[in-house]
């Protein structure tokens, strides 16, 4: 609750003519004119990461910018205040609501005040006003026209995230921080909250949203490392992803972040399948083969799986195409194999209607063997608990290679 007894002009800026006007119940603040002015709560409030300042807006006529304010004293400095309305991008030193109003028309705002701030856990801060903000140095000093209205000051119940790490359940505290691009590149829009249910099983991203929460302890990736998710996509936007760093923003030198989904391209690693609008995927992302030093790819269970190259390679350019690595085979499947191949189909050689070629090269082959294999098979076969290091000269084994030149 806030006092309507006690009204004051902030230091910084405003003019003392123009004076705000208060509903007969004390539940609306009507300003007119150039105004940056503040009212004293009944009593200091603590803000944590958590608070939550709820209101009703309605922009009558529309200035230079509209905002309001969570003070410890009548010092307006822009980090205890939010711009909830501005035809201009950026205000220095002001934190931005990316909700956007449209004048004359009424709009209930929720603003998590502790993240926009950025307060962690364990942090408060004190504050003993409300401050409303309705700046006009570029017009006449009368115009300007703005009601706020319902307002509600509380901490919100926020649940922890569980996850499943080693097959042991942590819980992760749900205190969400601004992620960035890069040290100085802010992505981030802080009126928007992601929603944890009292399960701590599931996370819902709304609107424009670069969150990071902070684990218990740190763990160790290694080759076998797989991280295991279900993602649905209900709209889709420039980017859909999880991160796993070590750091505060993303480009942190490593490939760590998972994209399922977006229009756009980002430094990262691109999963598949790519899940469209309405889908739901499950994937299971072998993360030690990117963690580690990125030399090494580690296969558990029926697993068909493709990476994009970064760059496509014509046939033309490659002269003998020759692959080496090391191979081990820990357990035997039915089939363990490479491929290299233009497209996502896997070909089917024994019927004369597929027009795939073969574009996959078996090292261990278990299978019951048909008259025409859908596989190429090394000359040395690797046996269970065996490594073999091999050398293909993929030009001379791949069939009609140079007559797609779309590879």
């Amino acid at each position: 609750r806030c006092s309507a007894l006690v009204e004051a002009n902030l230091i910084q800026g405003g003019s003392i003519d123009f004076w705000m006007s208060l509903s007969e119940d004390h539940t609306a603040v009507q300003m007119n004119g150039n105004q940056w002015k503040a009212l004293a709560l009944n009593e200091p409030y603590y803000v944590t990461h958590s608070t939550v300042l709820e209101l009703d807006i309605v922009v009558g006529q529309s200035v230079d910018f509209h905002a309001i304010c969570l003070d410890f004293d009548l010092e307006a400095t822009g980090d205890e205040c939010v711009v909830v309305q501005s035809p201009i991008d950026h205000l220095d030193d002001f934190h931005h609501m990316t909700t956007k109003l449209e004048t004359g028309v009424t709009k209930r705002l929720v603003i998590p005040f502790g993240s926009f701030i950025g307060l962690g856990g364990g942090d408060s801060v004190e504050v003993k006003y409300i401050a409303f903000i309705q700046d006009n140095d570029h017009s006449a000093k009368h115009d300007g026209r703005s009601t706020w209205s319902n307002l509600r000051l509380y901490d919100s119940e926020r649940h922890n995230i569980k996850l499943s790490l080693f097959g042991e359940t942590v819980e992760i505290p749900n205190i969400q921080y601004a992620l960035s691009n890069d040290a100085n590149d802010y992505q981030d829009s802080r009126d928007h909250i992601m929603s944890v249910p009292a399960d701590g099983n599931t996370i819902v991203a709304s609107g424009n949203s670069w969150k990071y929460v902070i684990l218990p302890s740190t763990f160790t990736v290694t080759p076998a490392t797989v991280l295991k998710f279900t993602f649905k996509l209900f709209e889709e936007t420039e980017l859909h992803g999880i991160c796993l760093l070590d750091s505060t923003h993303v480009k942190d030198s490593r490939n760590d972040c998972f994209f399922t989904a977006g229009v756009q391209d980002h430094q990262g690693v691109k999963v598949n399948p790519s899940t469209e609008v309405g889908q739901e995927h499950t994937y299971e992302i072998n993360i030690g083969s990117y963690f580690t030093d990125g030399s090494s790819i580690n296969l558990v269970g029926n697993m068909w799986r493709a990476l994009e190259l970064p760059t496509p390679l014509p046939p033309t350019e490659l002269g003998d195409f020759v692959v080496s690595f090391d191979f081990t085979l820990d357990e035997a499947g039915e089939i363990h194999g490479i491929c290299f191949d233009e497209n996502l189909s896997f070909g089917n050689a024994d019927s004369p209607q597929d027009s795939e070629s073969r574009r996959c090269v078996s090292t261990a082959y278990f299978q019951d063997k048909s008259d025409v294999l859908d596989v190429l098979l090394s000359d040395f076969q690797t046996r269970q608990g065996e490594s073999h290091r091999y050398v293909l000269n993929l030009s001379k084994m791949f069939d009609k290679l140079y007559v797609n030149e779309s590879s």
